[in-house]
């Protein structure tokens, strides 16, 4: 009951907002359902559930090869407005971790509904060259930025496919 009490309040608002805007929103939803006399059991499966939420609005994962780490987040596509637009990208984040220049050379495996729809196609392989402790970053404002975000999923549900997992394959460290 929590739980869908939660996302049905989460969901009122018809236009979705950015991840910050969800996540305080959530907060505040959370606040007002926990501070509704629950017991504590109720107040103990509340919390875990925030939890488990929290994490997966800010769900990042990390990937490391030989000085090398890859981290992925999830972003939505908005506009100078701030309007979203409905598609979520990851977005990577690539970081040279050493003291000495590093090249990276990656084929990014994008499974969706658990089919690997860019195994068979070299367009989908990226090279990198950072310098010591450099940091580059996709950004979705910079289409030339090629192979730093990768099509996540359509939250309008015009387009069905949804990355199920996103893997790095032929990965060579220089």
């Amino acid at each position: 009951y929590i739980c869908s009490n939660l996302k049905h309040k989460i969901r009122q608002n018809k236009i979705r907002r950015n991840q910050s805007d969800a996540l305080n929103e959530f907060i505040s939803a959370f606040k007002i359902t926990v501070q509704n006399n629950l017991t504590p059991i109720k107040k103990l499966i509340s919390i875990s559930l925030f939890a488990f939420f929290y994490l997966n609005l800010n769900a990042q994962t990390s990937h490391k090869f030989d000085g090398i780490e890859i981290t992925t987040t999830p972003q939505t596509v908005t506009d100078k407005e701030n309007r979203k637009f409905g598609y979520v990208y990851e977005v990577l984040e690539i970081k040279n971790t050493t003291n000495s220049t590093k090249s990276i050379l990656f084929h990014t495996d994008a499974y969706y509904g658990g089919t690997c729809a860019t195994c068979a196609n070299s367009e989908y392989t990226y090279s990198f060259v950072l310098k010591p402790n450099e940091t580059i970053k996709g950004s979705l404002k910079d289409p030339a930025n090629n192979g730093l975000y990768v099509f996540k999923s359509d939250t309008n549900g015009k387009l069905k496919d949804v990355l199920s997992d996103l893997k790095f394959s032929n990965v060579v460290v220089k």
